[in-house]
């Protein structure tokens, strides 16, 4: 079924369809059936509607829909729309600053070139930000968000997700659930969240907050502002000068590889007496132990020393 110039409308019906319009701000909709459905040029309406569909836009802005089914669903050139709906599909945002919503079934969505915003939605999700400053939400199930280059945003949001920082300086939300964190080029952010995360810094100078529960972090290159100040974390700081930041939230933690002279900590809270946690100080078993607030310490692993010249 095919159209020339002008504004065209086709609607398909239970059988698979080969649906193509020239020239023109289109609507097609596919119907039942497993469909074929592509524009040119022109603001066009395409949605796949039931079936396992393949549905892609063309130049200019577009509205892209799979609908029921498993489809693969592009969005062309352009500021597009593209949602997937239900079953698991396969999204494309292409080029532009293109929407991209998976709805539920287990999807992969790609936002290609320009400044994207891609949602999983429903269903354990894998999301790529690809090139420009992208935002990127797994939302519920167990995500895999992958951001490419730019500087771009994630959040992985309910379950046990997996975030990969790319080049640029990136924010990485661990979201709820036990979520892996992994930064990359640039001076990024990470917030691990509620959970028992692991959170990897890459090069670049990158501020890292393990959030609440049991967290496993490492700083990584370059000179790293690691927060301690909810849940009992481990903490290496890794290559370069790095800050451990110190709140009353944060007793029980441990960090592995303070260096004297090199790294330094700091308090979060006012209402921690510096005085008072350098006064509280003592060896045990050749690291050094100092308390926040009563039943709430940190250990600085393998040092002993002078403990008033290791804070800023």
């Amino acid at each position: 079924m095919g159209g020339g110039a002008g504004n065209n409308a086709a609607y398909g019906d239970s059988s698979a369809q080969f649906m193509r319009m020239g020239p023109g701000d289109d609507t097609l909709s596919g119907g039942g059936g497993n469909d074929t459905i592509a524009s040119t040029t022109g603001n066009d309406l395409l949605s796949g509607d039931d079936g396992d569909d393949l549905v892609h836009g063309g130049d200019d802005n577009d509205t892209v829909i799979g609908g029921a089914g498993n489809d693969t669903v592009g969005g062309g050139t352009g500021d597009d729309y593209v949602f997937g709906g239900t079953g698991d599909d396969m999204l494309f945002g292409e080029e532009g600053d293109d929407w991209v919503i998976g709805g539920d079934g287990r999807d992969i969505l790609s936002g290609g070139a320009g400044n994207d915003l891609l949602f999983g939605e429903g269903g354990n999700d894998t999301v790529f930000g690809g090139d420009g400053n992208d935002v990127a939400f797994g939302q519920e199930g167990d995500d895999i968000l992958s951001l490419e280059a730019g500087n771009d945003i994630a959040d992985g949001g309910d379950g046990s997700d997996t975030l990969f920082g790319g080049d640029g300086n990136d924010t990485l939300f661990g979201g709820a659930g036990a979520d892996l964190l992994s930064l990359d080029a640039g001076n990024d952010i990470a917030d691990g969240g509620a959970g028992n995360d692991t959170l990897l810094g890459g090069a670049g100078n990158d501020t890292i907050f393990g959030g609440a529960g049991a967290d496993l972090i490492d700083g990584g290159e370059g000179n790293d502002v690691i927060f301690l100040i909810d849940g009992a974390d481990t903490v290496w700081g890794g290559a370069g000068s790095d800050l451990f930041a110190l709140g009353t939230g944060g007793g029980g933690s441990v960090v592995m590889d303070f260096t004297a002279g090199t790294d330094r900590l700091a308090l979060t809270d006012s209402s921690i007496s510096l005085a008072d946690v350098i006064a509280s100080a003592r060896v045990v078993g050749g690291s050094t132990v100092l308390d926040l607030r009563p039943g709430s310490s940190v250990t600085i692993h393998g040092q002993t020393g002078d403990v008033a010249r290791w804070f800023s």
